[in-house]
């Protein structure tokens, strides 16, 4: 710029009009401010991207009808959802000071948002200690569903590397429980004329949402529906847990267990060997039978409530054989807690 500056003042020098705007004192003023400005917009975009998910930001930005994209608008499309939620945090919440509780929740978001961005999903919202996310949307994916199942393992090893973590800093342990489902939605901005949020709904979204509290009933940290476990059964270990009643599915719908990639062979055998009694013998009546690998999963692994629960059903239904028309779906039975 000095030199431009110097060739300007150089009176043997004939400028033309103009490259002499460009060497004028208003240019430069001038790009300046231009220069400004987009530090600026550089910093408001930041700024947003803190609002809404990086990938959404860059889509409508570079997007040929941006415009149209900041308006309401939705579309029906095939995702995967992740519901996460922190147990007993009503207790956790009780036993910090708001200052403690606030730096530890933000803590352990960046530990699961930093998962979900690795694998590729978008988070939506945080909803008090819990954590909303989907995958392929608002960028398409060929193994969404892949995707949303090992983020959900890596959130559960996360949080538990966070929570040792935790535990030596005086703080109270962290579990995360997480439900897996995939299934049509609405995606896309809804919301008011005064704030838009991009989002998913539906009863598909509601069910993911479910799955993540019935952990509590099942003794899991991951569950997963029937939908999810055929699409990716070949990639990850599974434990078929039990079959639910959902409007979404007359029938309804078979539940299962992640579990960990490095389970070993032992617990992956002994997975096996209950899912097998689950379909081969409960499912066709065969309760007696049933009960023994049930009553022997628990006697190998005390305290798993999800033994307990088709524990207790075998004995009810031995004694009370279900109706013709039975698909393994139980109504109106307490679990076992």
């Amino acid at each position: 710029m000095n030199n431009m500056r110097t060739l300007k003042n150089n009176d043997n020098v004939i400028i033309p009009r103009g490259l002499n705007y460009i060497l004028s004192g208003t240019f430069f003023s001038e790009t300046k401010a231009l220069h400004e400005d987009f530090l600026k917009m550089q910093v408001a975009v930041e700024g947003f991207m803190k609002y809404l998910p990086k990938e959404i930001v860059a889509t409508f930005l570079n997007h040929s009808e941006a415009e149209r994209l900041f308006r309401p608008f939705t579309q029906h499309k095939e995702l995967c959802f992740v519901f996460t939620d922190i147990k007993n945090f009503t207790t956790i919440t009780e036993s910090l000071k708001p200052k403690q509780l606030i730096e530890m929740l933000m803590v352990y978001f960046d530990k699961m948002t930093e998962v979900v961005r690795r694998n590729k999903g978008t988070l939506d919202k945080y909803i008090g200690d819990a954590l909303m996310c989907f995958w392929n949307a608002p960028l398409q994916q060929q193994e969404y569903i892949r995707n949303a199942c090992m983020a959900a393992l890596q959130m559960d090893q996360a949080c538990k590397q966070l929570s040792k973590k935790f535990v030596r800093q005086g703080l109270p342990e962290l579990v995360t429980r997480i439900g897996v489902h995939s299934g049509p939605c609405l995606v896309g901005n809804s919301g008011s004329t005064f704030r838009l949020a991009y989002t998913a709904i539906g009863e598909h979204v509601n069910l993911a949402a479910d799955l993540e509290a019935m952990n509590k009933e099942y003794g899991t940290t991951i569950m997963c529906s029937d939908v999810v476990y055929m699409k990716v059964r070949s990639s990850f270990y599974f434990r078929l847990l039990d079959t639910i009643e959902s409007k979404l599915y007359p029938n309804g719908i078979k539940i299962y267990e992640i579990l960990e990639m490095n389970i070993g062979e032992k617990a992956t055998a002994a997975a096996i060997r209950f899912s097998k009694a689950y379909t081969d013998l409960f499912l066709v009546r065969e309760f007696e039978k049933a009960l023994v690998v049930f009553e022997d999963h628990l006697q190998q692994y005390p305290g798993d409530l999800a033994s307990k629960n088709l524990i207790n059903l075998c004995n009810m239904y031995i004694k009370e054989p279900p109706k013709p028309d039975w698909t393994g779906v139980t109504e109106g039975v307490e679990h076992a807690h």
